[in-house]
């Protein structure tokens, strides 16, 4: 577990497991992204399911509560870059940790781990359009996608 928060009081905590990709400049290195975040959520399951049955134990901090009291949110996190692939692991989510930035300071972890469960992401036709854009390459066209961004600047908040 590279992140844990807790939350004594109110017995919720966040586990993550942190992967740090070069920028993402093309396809190919999106696609890397995304890879490395189902090699963290199979690698952060695994140690789940040995904190769960006893092979495995945590050693929190002292006054922190017993592990197995807590409501656990376990999540992959990439430095930049949202992945859209679901997880082969179940009740695991990935963010971006620039998307938690962008959120700013939550009034509580518990606040934050439901932003992270069921994040608030633009939607199109509200805060962006595709647009198809051709131009010429050599004697070839070619066709892309892209996004266009509507004016009102998006950012993320808590729900």
């Amino acid at each position: 577990m590279d992140v844990v928060a807790v939350d004594p009081a109110r017995r919720v905590g966040l586990c993550f497991e942190i992967k740090w990709p070069i920028e993402a400049l093309s396809l190919p290195e999106s696609m890397k992204v995304e890879s490395w975040a189902t090699s963290a959520a199979r690698q952060l399951d695994r140690l789940r399911e040995e904190l769960r049955t006893g092979t495995a134990t945590a050693l929190l901090p002292s006054g922190w509560p017993p592990f197995e009291s807590i409501d656990w949110t376990w999540c992959v996190g990439t430095p930049q870059q949202l992945c859209l692939r679901p997880l082969p692991a179940q009740a695991m989510h990935v963010t971006s940790l620039r998307y938690v930035q962008a959120l700013g300071t939550p009034p509580g972890l518990a606040t934050l781990s439901d932003a992270l469960v069921r994040p608030d992401l633009p939607t199109e036709g509200v805060h962006f359009k595709v647009a198809r854009r051709s131009f010429p390459v050599g004697s070839r066209q070619v066709h892309l996608d892209a996004l266009g961004l509507v004016p009102g600047r998006w950012r993320p908040r808590f729900l």
